[in-house]
């Protein structure tokens, strides 16, 4: 028993550490200058907002600005605001969104840092941040702790009010849920897109905690007051019992980027929205993550569902992925498959020395 003890040990130390619990640093530079109140994610790199640069350089006299920053904290580029410092920022895809001196929402060329359209916000813009699903912009209004959802021509769409307490800021949208950071309470609430209702929180690793985004896989925090970022693991489960939720894979099917078939990991491998197993049975082929299953392999010719040309094949798979554009995130700790692998092993090193 002693040496299966000691080779699970030696797996899971190969394993590396435990994953991160919700509410964890897993990453912290400084800002690339002062007051660093909004964040955005654009795919690739953050983009933040300070409200002064903090350098005493002719090219950057103390003014506000943008600073596009790598996840490693290397400065990319920095733009002058033009108009006044913003407070929250949003990307679309294309164009960067900020909420500028509370009371504008402007649309900005990420190339230049110049400002391209713009529209009122309403009550005080204190956050920002953007659907891709819906296609909208939400914004944070901290006069009466709401939170008002916009196109991005500027109508106004509707608006929820989260049951937190005062003091909320910018705000980040994971595929499924709004979060916002909160400096009255110093925690980050994650919060009901229909409802409002706030599900749970994480603690912010600061007291000032102003800006918030989110990378695909874990939240971004910008603190005001230690003027750094923060990359925060966020909560990942789903509540249970609130949504339908058809194939029972534990991400609701408002969220779900493939919701005829079940895919926890939601993985989406040419980030088109739509999850692998969705996307490679649209384009008529099979599960590329699952090459052993006969039910799914076209080179199995003993399997006549895998070929729709062949009489009796039943395409109702095929064509019935309800598959959304919004992607949800679940995981699987590395720590638990090098448990799982561990135990493995130590059964069978146990049935061997039974022989």
């Amino acid at each position: 028993m002693r040496m299966v003890a000691m080779s699970a040990m030696a797996i899971l130390v190969a394993a590396g550490p435990v994953a991160a619990a919700p509410g964890d640093v897993t990453a912290s530079f400084p800002s690339p200058g002062y007051y660093p109140s909004g964040l955005a994610w654009d795919g690739e790199s953050l983009w933040v907002a300070n409200e002064r640069t903090g350098y005493d350089g002719p090219d950057f006299p103390n003014k506000d600005h943008l600073g596009k920053v790598a996840p490693d904290g290397t400065v990319l580029a920095t733009f002058l605001t033009p108009y006044k410092y913003f407070h929250g920022l949003a990307w679309d895809g294309e164009w960067i969104w900020g909420d500028e001196m509370y009371d504008d929402v402007r649309k900005v060329d990420p190339t230049s840092g110049a400002v391209v359209s713009s529209f009122s916000s309403v009550g005080t813009a204190y956050g920002l941040t953007y659907d891709p699903r819906s296609q909208s912009l939400f914004q944070a209004d901290r006069d009466i702790n709401a939170i008002h959802e916009f196109d991005r021509n500027g109508t106004q769409l509707g608006s929820l009010f989260p049951d937190e307490p005062a003091g909320g800021h910018d705000l980040a949208w994971d595929g499924c849920y709004l979060w916002q950071t909160n400096t009255g309470t110093d925690r980050v609430y994650r919060i009901h897109p229909l409802t409002g209702t706030v599900l749970d929180s994480i603690p912010a690793p600061a007291g000032a905690g102003e800006g918030l985004t989110f990378d695909g896989t874990d939240l971004w925090l910008s603190d005001t007051g230690t003027d750094r970022l923060y990359r925060i693991e966020p909560i990942t489960s789903h509540p249970v019992g609130l949504e339908v939720e058809t194939d029972s894979d534990g991400v609701p099917d408002r969220c779900d980027n493939c919701a005829a078939k079940a895919n926890a990991d939601q993985a989406d491998m040419d980030a088109d929205g739509i999850g692998d197993v969705c996307d490679d049975l649209e384009n008529g082929g099979t599960d590329p993550t699952d090459p052993g299953d006969p039910e799914e392999d076209p080179s199995d010719p003993g399997d006549p569902a895998a070929d729709p040309s062949v009489p009796g094949a039943s395409s109702d798979e095929v064509g019935g992925c309800a598959c959304s554009l919004a992607a949800g995130v679940q995981g699987t700790p590395r720590a638990s498959l090098a448990l799982a692998l561990a135990l493995a092993i130590g059964a069978a090193v146990t049935r061997r020395r039974a022989r």
